[in-house]
């Protein structure tokens, strides 16, 4: 057997190996609508070096009949399993795991900058809740100080999260015309993207990781979908 024979074989197992992950990144944790705003591609790249890890190493000490190669592998593979649960960890803390309606636009929220973590289950994909202010006036202003002076802010813990269906009036009288979008976009821009979304009836600013963006929403105040398109100047 080659060199480069042996590489590829171990290019095949990295690949058998890492099927799991890459449904979970690109599939469950990371859809593609969402990957402009999270910012989770460095983790990404670091998954994908986590697969080369196997052929490449091989391929550097691989020697037909060495008696060590049995071990070499062992430790080669021993440390593409570490590289890729570090990667898929920083992943899972890292994904758009929720994007809640805030009074009066949308944010992406992260596992890793929430103080308290809802019940859900660690495959799931991204999900719309609302995070409104309470609506007794003590509570509320607890609250209010509390993101002021402490930088915890209402999203950020899971007990001020409700279904996105609670939230739906709220959002309906916070969503702007769609006509304000050309003052921050191209127009022939806005127009390629609403053509695609004809139920769309208003838009709401989504601040995101990477970049901010636009969430669509209808005419009865469930948002549709997130699009990138510049929400100010």
């Amino acid at each position: 057997m080659t060199r480069w024979r042996f590489a590829g074989l171990c290019l095949v197992a990295s690949l058998s190996l890492c099927t799991l992950p890459v449904w979970l990144l690109f599939d469950l944790w990371y859809p593609a609508v969402w990957r402009p705003f999270d910012g989770g591609w460095p983790m990404m790249a670091l998954a994908g070096v986590a697969v080369l890890i196997t052929p490449a190493l091989g391929a550097l000490v691989y020697k037909a009949n060495r008696r060590a190669l049995l071990l070499d592998m062992v430790v080669i593979s021993l440390l593409q399993l570490v590289t890729l649960g570090f990667a898929m960890h920083a992943l899972h803390q890292g994904r758009p795991a929720w994007i809640a309606f805030v009074k009066d636009d949308f944010r992406l929220l992260r596992p890793v900058r929430m103080r308290t973590l809802p019940t859900t289950p660690w495959h799931s994909g991204p999900r719309w809740v609302g995070a409104p202010y309470a609506q007794d006036p003590a509570v509320r202003a607890q609250q209010i100080t509390r993101e002021l002076a402490d930088n915890i802010p209402v999203e950020s813990l899971a007990e001020s999260h409700v279904p996105i269906e609670q939230v739906q009036p709220a959002i309906r009288a916070a969503a702007r015309p769609l006509s304000r979008l050309n003052e921050f976009n191209p127009p022939a821009q806005v127009a390629a993207v609403l053509a695609g979304h004809p139920q769309a009836a208003g838009w709401l600013p989504l601040k995101g990781v990477e970049r901010d963006g636009v969430v669509l929403v209808d005419a009865q105040g469930l948002p549709l979908l997130a699009v990138p398109l510049a929400p100010w100047p």
